[in-house]
């Protein structure tokens, strides 16, 4: 126990020495089975997550203290889930290849099962401004769909101020006009205008990825390996209560409580 607790001290000493991007407040520790591809707050003291792998996806409610689940609803093995988001009192949960979009009601109970539009290529991030969706598909692009009709009301491209496109956009989580979306198969966090999709910031959080990664070789008795294809960074979610995030990936020891600067 000592030299878990003496390595956690040194990983939030690291991290509090960290560029000044943003600064981890906290962590939650959990089994690394959790293959998160979505997540948001829901209420002060939960979230909805979203997790993938065909034969492992579910959407669960979790406690924001401990990551602990509280109420789960499990796919079938023929679909593999992907973002999720709320708007009003409906859960909206993405397949990537399946093109369904599942719809629960707050107790997670499924509703009804929508068709992917066939603009969008895949299923990918989710989020919510909470009168639209705003949807990734692992390009630079960005629809964002009428939940109450069920179409596209417009798309647009994630774009630097030179206007090179930026793809691979993957996780996503509105907050006060702007989209916080994490770039698949790196360390990165944007922040872009919602409206145009220019980035008006991008954040490195290789510190949150190293200190997870080292959790799988310096726990005791861990069963887990590191997959660097698979673990990668996935899911942001906004406190409004704090005005922080909760950022996590696939399979990963942690949730990081972190404020970004």
């Amino acid at each position: 126990m000592k030299v878990i607790l003496a390595f956690a001290s040194i990983c939030f000493f690291l991290l509090s020495r960290a560029k000044e991007e943003y600064r981890a407040v906290n962590s939650i520790r959990r089994l690394p089975i959790h293959f998160t591809q979505g997540l948001f707050f829901d209420s002060p003291t939960t979230l909805i997550e979203s997790t993938g792998l065909y034969g492992n996806s579910r959407i669960q409610r979790i406690n924001a203290t401990n990551g602990e689940p509280l109420l789960a609803y499990d796919l079938n093995s023929s679909y593999f889930a992907e973002g999720c988001a709320m708007v009003g009192d409906k859960i909206y949960q993405l397949t990537w290849k399946e093109r369904k979009c599942f719809v629960y009601s707050l107790n997670l109970t499924l509703a009804e099962v929508k068709e992917i539009m066939p603009e969008i290529s895949e299923g990918w991030g989710a989020t919510s401004d909470s009168q639209y969706l705003y949807v990734s598909e692992g390009s630079s692009k960005i629809f964002v769909i009428n939940p109450s009709n069920w179409t596209i009301v417009r798309n647009f491209s994630v774009e630097n101020f030179n206007g090179t496109e930026i793809t691979n956009i993957n996780a996503l989580q509105y907050v006060d006009g702007f989209i916080y979306a994490n770039v698949f198969m790196t360390n990165k966090i944007l922040k872009f205008d919602s409206r145009v999709g220019i980035v008006t910031k991008t954040y490195d959080v290789t510190e949150l990825v190293n200190v997870n990664q080292a959790a799988y070789y310096t726990t005791p008795g861990q069963m887990y390996r590191f997959n660097p294809y698979n673990d990668v960074l996935n899911g942001i979610a906004y406190n409004n209560e704090t005005g922080r995030f909760y950022i996590t990936g696939k399979n990963w020891n942690y949730i990081f409580d972190v404020e970004l600067l």
